[in-house]
């Protein structure tokens, strides 16, 4: 097992990007942005430009920033774009059990499939109570309702992963009812949101997006290295935005406002798209 590497200070940091290729011309700047970005974090988009031996080409530091910062403003707009989507599917869901099961039919384990986990489920439910207990519907349910919570308001406190989870757990046949509310197939619409909640955590972790390799591919791509980048799913955002309005007019025109403030820096190809993007991701 190979030893932990020791601490090296900002100088050494920008001694040892200079050393692998990486170019610096402002050191100072250099050193302010080293001390705001972990050295770890913004090493990491080296990758795109590194060489077999190990050092890396055609690449200078306020590229590299340029890039962080590309990701850093496209991780904000993504998680923009899901949080309508991640309402929308609360609303569905919600409207559709009650309905159905009642406003408390989701604490029944007979109305989830075999592989559900009821318990587990459950337990989940009291952390939800316990961790948001001083929103004030938390605090009204309580008081006057005896902690019980119908349906439409519990999956206020559910997270996305929660909430995926909740519909991959329904049965057959209401996942197929409410799939038919998006017009797709109830495995492709489970598949598609459990990549969404991956995405949407690691945006919210500020985790790197550019030039990331994703592990799962969403139901209906082929499995090709196109579609382990953001490009898969960033088509089923669009179709799953609930808004066609504010998708075309709004929030497609943000994207191609940031694509173009960056232009110069970043590389499409390292998302997964071509040069012609704009006409697929219209809704």
């Amino acid at each position: 097992m190979k030893d932990l590497k020791p601490p090296i200070t900002y100088d050494e940091q920008i001694a040892k990007l200079e050393q692998r290729g990486c170019s610096i011309t402002d050191k100072e700047q250099t050193k302010k942005i080293l001390s705001q970005i972990n050295y770890y974090k913004i090493s990491a988009y080296l990758l795109p430009f590194k060489t077999q031996n190990d050092k890396y080409q055609n690449i200078d530091f306020n590229r590299l920033n340029n890039i962080y910062l590309f990701d850093r403003e496209l991780r904000n707009l993504i998680l923009e774009m899901i949080e309508p989507i991640e309402t929308d599917l609360k609303t569905k869901l919600a409207y559709y059990c009650a309905h159905k099961y009642g406003s408390e039919g989701y604490l029944n384990k007979n109305n989830f499939n075999a592989m559900h986990n009821h318990t587990k489920f459950l337990e989940t439910i009291e952390k939800l109570k316990r961790k948001q207990k001083d929103k004030l519907y938390v605090k009204h349910h309580k008081k006057n309702y005896n902690s019980r919570f119908p349906i439409w308001v519990m999956v206020e406190m559910f997270s996305l992963t929660t909430t995926s989870i909740f519909y991959s757990d329904l049965k057959i046949s209401d996942q197929k009812q409410i799939a038919h509310l998006y017009r797709i197939n109830y495995a492709k619409l489970k598949s598609w949101f459990h990549c969404i909640t991956i995405l949407r955590n690691i945006c919210a972790h500020t985790d790197r997006i550019y030039y990331n390799t994703f592990t799962q591919i969403p139901k209906g791509f082929n499995n090709n290295s196109r579609n382990r980048s953001l490009w898969p799913l960033f088509v089923i955002i669009k179709e799953l935005y609930p808004d066609k309005n504010t998708w075309n007019n709004e929030i497609l025109s943000r994207f191609k406002n940031l694509i173009k403030k960056y232009e110069s820096h970043i590389d499409l190809h390292h998302l997964g798209f071509e040069i012609d993007f704009q006409n697929d991701l219209k809704k």
